[in-house]
């Protein structure tokens, strides 16, 4: 399995804009039997040269009941989720170089019993001067 993060096409992503939406697909090149529930186990948008300047959360994002359901390879999971979605403090988002983290947790069926899998993309932004 893999998760690809990657940012929305027509957007204008600046600090200006108090929202950060990022599209998230998991996908595999094999049929897997997994949990419905996904956990976003991080989703961060974190300044380049300053690593103290982050913004993000963690969420959950599908239904909390979990069922099983077989996740084939021409049927990707897609999600969009907004990274500033409990932001409420942007004075210290300014123009420059960003990386965006996501995490995502996921139960597989491996033989009888399930496991945690964790996967993990992320993408680099440059957000203009307004």
């Amino acid at each position: 399995m893999r998760l690809t993060v990657s940012l929305i096409p027509d957007f204008e992503y600046a600090p200006g804009v108090h929202e950060f939406p990022v599209d998230i697909e998991i996908s595999t090149d094999v049929p897997v039997d997994i949990y419905s529930r996904i956990d976003i186990s991080s989703a961060f948008l974190t300044r380049i040269d300053s690593s103290d300047v982050s913004f993000g959360y963690v969420q959950r994002v599908t239904p909390a009941k979990m069922q099983v359901m077989t996740l084939l390879p021409d049927g990707p999971l897609r999600m969009r989720i907004d990274v500033f979605e409990h932001d409420y403090d942007f004075d210290d988002l300014r123009p420059g170089e960003y990386r965006c983290d996501v995490k995502v947790e996921i139960g597989t069926r491996d033989g009888e019993g399930f496991h945690s899998v964790e996967l993990e993309d992320n993408i680099s932004i440059v957000l203009p001067s307004c």
